[in-house]
This record gives C-alpha cells, structure tokens and sequence, in this order.
C-alpha cells in the first residue's frame, strides 16, 4: 500500500472511553492514519479535519448537514454501531457514500438475551432484594418461577444477534421457533435448530418472546395490542433491539392487567426514559439502561469490523454489512 488513508473517529466520550481509543490506535492496521475527534469538537477544526478524511468511523456522532458537506472525499463511513434509524441515509445516498453498521457486540447482547431469560423466570429481582433486606423468602416463590427448559423461545428476528442467541438457548434444551421478512436456509434452520413460523404463531407458541430487529418502518411498533392478546398469559417479552419496535401503551396495559407475565427491557423510544414513565412501578418488568452490547470485549470486535472494511475499499474488495440502499456489499 503506497499511500496513507485518513480515519477520522468521531465519538461521544459518554460512550468512548480514552481506552477504547488506545485500543483503536494500537490496531490500526499499516497503511492508514487515525485522527480521533470527540462530537463536541469546535466546528471548524471539525470541518477542517473532515475535510481531509478518507473514512469516517463514528459511534453516537452522526454527521450533520454541514459536515457531510466536509466529506466530500469520504470513500465510506463505518458505523461501530448496530443500530442505524437516526442516521442521516438520505444524504450518504445522496453523496453515494456508502455506510455501513457494526455486529461486533452481538454476543454480548445474545448473552444479556439469555440472562434476562434466566432473570425472569427466576425473579432474581426479587430474591435479591428480599435477601438483601433481611427477608428470607427460601422456596416461598417455588410456584412462580420455571427453568428455561422445555420451553418455547420465539425470535422475532434472525439477524446476527438473533442467531448468536439461538445458538446458545439451543445448550438449554428448549424448543426455538423465529419470524424474519427474510427466512434462512433449511441447513441453516438445522444447523441452529430452528422453525420458521408466521409471526401470529410465534406470538402464540412462545413462553418467551425476544425481539432481535432493527427499527424500520416496517418494524415500528411489531408488537401491539393485537399482538399482546395473541401471547401467552404466562409468556414474557424480552426487547434488546430498539425501544420503537414496541408500542409501549400497549406494553404497560399488557404487564399491569396481567395480559403476559412479564418483560424485560433494555431499550426506549426515548432514551433516557421519563424517570415517571409508569412502567417502572410495575412488579412484572426488569429494565436496564440499553446496555446489552456495552461490555470491553465488543470493542476489539467493533474496530476489526472496521478497519477490514477500510482494507477492503482500498483493495477493491466488496465491503461488509452496508445497510444503504444501492450500495452492494
């Protein structure tokens, strides 16, 4: 490789740490140099050292308006992360500039999948805090809890992290039953030990429902009012993709009247949350800050996904995971 290419890796400190960029620094592969900005930098040595990037890789620091306009010689931006509804596609497309999201925290996100499983049908919650508190409860909840086995656990959603979790619910003996736009191969569905089934039935087979889709408009608020009726009374709702694939009215109605049993979630529409949303008073619900894929082992993963994708533009070699429209990869 003959020439140098400009990274610049923009970030919000919030979710970056000073670590994480040592670690993107020390494996910067030969041949390529990496400018790492924080999204508060002062615009104009912002759009001076756009200006000047061959690649954008960012992470909670989508370009605005004005500095796409400082892209203008960006061969391809790299999203290190999976989700990618608020960013700006209109105008990539527009300047055809390829983008591309990144998978590299979906076994973390499958692991908390299956930890929330296990929390649920433990009440884990519960014996903590009870424990904690000098209550002892011992077998008192016997007949509210179950193991995982035996069960039905339905994937709404069978993209990489839907995958990594059916690969690891498989080693708890239950039945895995998944729903996606797109069904997978039959050796694929062998090999994971899958049924496909129509999202109605799925709704309706489940003890556990967990969701593992990006937010599209066709995603937007999957799982309703008609939905919640179609579940189990005894089923519970995992969401580890996006906040807005749930209508969340409905989602209140259905835990405090008992519809389901309960449901975990790590993602909102609005993020933070209303501390006052009313879902928090709730018995029958777990909630974390959308922290399913923020463990120190994605971030290795997310910069390889990264910088292969940068040696493969300069060699001419199709890319990876590019999620705007007429952009192969």
């Amino acid at each position: 490789m003959s020439k140098n290419y400009n990274i610049v890796f923009c970030y919000d400190p919030a979710y970056v740490s000073d670590e994480v960029v040592e670690v993107a620094k020390k494996e910067l592969p030969e041949g390529f140099n990496l400018v790492s900005i924080e999204k508060a930098t002062p615009p104009k040595k912002k759009l001076d050292i756009y200006k000047k990037a061959d690649f954008l890789m960012e992470f909670s620091a989508d370009p605005t308006p004005e500095e796409f306009g400082a892209l203008n010689k960006v061969k391809f931006i790299q999203l290190l992360s999976a989700g990618y509804n608020r960013f700006d596609m209109k105008t990539a497309n527009k300047m055809k500039i390829p983008v591309a999201n990144n998978h590299g925290n979906c076994v973390a996100v499958a692991e908390f999948t299956i930890l929330l499983i296990l929390t649920l049908l433990r009440k884990l919650p519960v014996h903590y805090l009870t424990t904690k508190n000098g209550k002892w409860l011992e077998h008192n909840l016997m007949l509210e809890q179950g193991e995982f086995a035996g069960r039905t656990l339905g994937l709404v959603g069978l993209g990489h992290v839907g995958r990594e979790v059916a690969k690891r619910a498989k080693g708890f003996e239950v039945s895995i039953l998944y729903y996606d736009i797109l069904r997978s191969t039959s050796s694929d569905e062998k090999e994971l030990g899958l049924q496909f089934v129509p999202l109605n039935d799925l709704l309706k087979k489940s003890d556990v429902v967990s969701l593992h889709l990006a937010l599209t408009p066709q995603s937007k608020g999957i799982i309703g009012k008609k939905e919640f009726k179609i579940m189990k009374s005894t089923a519970f709702l995992i969401n580890t993709a996006r906040g807005g694939a749930v209508d969340n009215k409905e989602l209140y109605s259905a835990l405090y009247n008992r519809k389901i049993a309960g449901a975990a979630i790590d993602v909102f529409v609005q993020e933070p949350p209303d501390p006052n949303d009313p879902l928090f008073l709730l018995d029958n619900v777990i909630v974390t800050p959308h922290m399913a894929g923020g463990t120190i082992d994605t971030w290795s993963r997310r910069l390889r996904i990264a910088f292969e994708n940068f040696q493969r533009i300069v060699k001419n070699k199709p890319t990876r995971f590019v999620v705007n429209p007429n952009f192969g990869s």
